[in-house]
């Protein structure tokens, strides 16, 4: 995606001290993106957000530190950001979408072409963001190490591992044919629980060439998942520290944040694809049911795909 090109005041003391007056402002042409931003001199940023480059790489988000920063009222800061995030997550449902029959069938081209392995719509793993003791219940989120952490989803929700069986994305899978087809799969790390729809590694200690073909093609394609959250991370970096006590707040925040990381990628256009739904409520025998088909059908999945990879053992 080009960058756009934007036109920014700054003051000519940042090109020389000594060719102009004070006060005497022109116009610098940059390209409005992460390099854009590193090319500009330190004056000209500091005229642009109010600190200089160093203090806005060590600056911690908070609301103190943008009162700090540029005089507003915390009060006013956390009002305004409130409406934003909200209005951001509201917005979910546009830019956060499954991929429709089209867009499932590019993935799948675009990942057999890179790594040969076929039927796959995407990669799920999870992903830490840190956060400060939450006012209710903070045992629920809290690891061993007692740092409080809220953990997340995504397919490239909120749980782990473990919760991923109770989510809604685990059971639409399952019971709804038009998200993933029987020839279709979604790749997983080995923690999660091997089904016709997740497709993890072999664990066996003892493994034929076939199956580490299979590990090292899928290990190597489950990589884009994990680099999507590096680049999240990286665009959004109060992600990387959620000075927050409200973990409902957290969780708008992050929605927040994928939406305007999907929506800058789109150019403001709405995600194509399937809006998510709520699963249907059903009898939990039929869900029981459905599950252990699916567990019982992925180890042979499996296997025909590993075939397909490397046909002679």
């Amino acid at each position: 995606m080009q960058a756009v090109v934007g036109v920014l005041l700054f003051n000519n003391a940042a090109q020389n001290d000594n060719d102009v007056e004070d006060g005497e402002r022109c116009e610098e042409v940059i390209n409005v993106d992460i390099d854009g931003f590193r090319a500009m001199s330190n004056t000209s940023f500091r005229e642009h957000f109010r600190m200089d480059t160093v203090s806005f790489s060590r600056e911690k988000s908070t609301h103190k530190a943008t009162h700090a920063t540029f005089g507003k009222k915390e009060g006013s800061i956390h009002f305004q950001y409130r409406w934003v995030i909200e209005a951001l997550a509201a917005m979910s449902r546009r830019f956060i979408k499954w991929p429709d029959a089209l867009e499932k069938e590019e993935i799948k081209v675009n990942f057999e072409e890179r790594h040969g392995y076929p039927g796959i719509v995407g990669a799920i793993d999870g992903v830490l963001f840190p956060i400060q003791r939450p006012r209710e219940q903070p045992e629920r989120l809290q690891d061993r190490h007692h740092r409080y952490l809220m953990l997340a989803h995504a397919v490239g929700g909120i749980g782990d591992v473990r919760n991923y069986g109770r989510s809604p994305l685990s059971i639409n899978v399952l019971t709804m044919p038009h998200l993933l087809s029987a020839e279709e799969h979604i790749l997983a790390a080995g923690a999660y629980t091997l089904t016709s729809k997740i497709i993890t590694p072999y664990h066996d200690r003892q493994l034929t060439v076939r199956q580490r073909t299979h590990n090292i093609l899928l290990s190597a394609t489950r990589t884009r998942i994990e680099n999507s959250f590096v680049l999240l991370k990286g665009k959004e970096r109060r992600l990387k520290y959620l000075h927050m006590t409200n973990h409902t707040l957290v969780c708008e925040h992050i929605i927040a944040s994928i939406v305007l990381h999907n929506y800058i990628i789109l150019e403001g256009e709405d995600c194509p694809g399937l809006e998510p739904v709520n699963p249907a409520q059903g009898n939990d025998g039929d869900f029981e049911r459905i599950t252990n088909e699916a567990r019982t059908q992925g180890p042979l999945k499996r296997e025909n795909i590993a075939h397909v990879l490397h046909p002679d053992d």
